[in-house]
């Protein structure tokens, strides 16, 4: 299959692989944002006074790191549907040739 311009296209093969290796990306987000939020949770507890600060800071990123990896997982998931729809039509369209 063939773009206008001569250019070979993924076939849906391709795209499924491509597919599911994000979906596996997206799981493995998923599962870091999750312990993340667990060692987030951890350091939010009663620390000895010397190490208050440096705890804050690093209950500080691991917070921001979370909202990153949420933001990265909701960008994969949606990444995900797009390429789940255009498997499904290029599946229909090699079907129906």
């Amino acid at each position: 299959m063939s773009d206008g311009n001569g250019k070979q296209l993924p076939q849906p093969g391709d795209l499924a692989d491509a597919l599911n290796s994000n979906k596996e990306a997206t799981e493995e987000v998923k599962q870091v944002a999750d312990h993340l939020a667990v060692v987030h949770a951890v350091l939010e507890q009663a620390v000895p006074a010397g190490l208050a600060d440096d705890v804050g800071l690093a209950t500080e990123q691991t917070e921001q790191l979370g909202k990153q990896l949420e933001e990265a997982s909701d960008k994969l998931d949606k990444v995900n549907e797009q390429l789940a729809k255009e498997v499904s039509a290029r599946k229909s369209t090699a079907d129906g040739a």
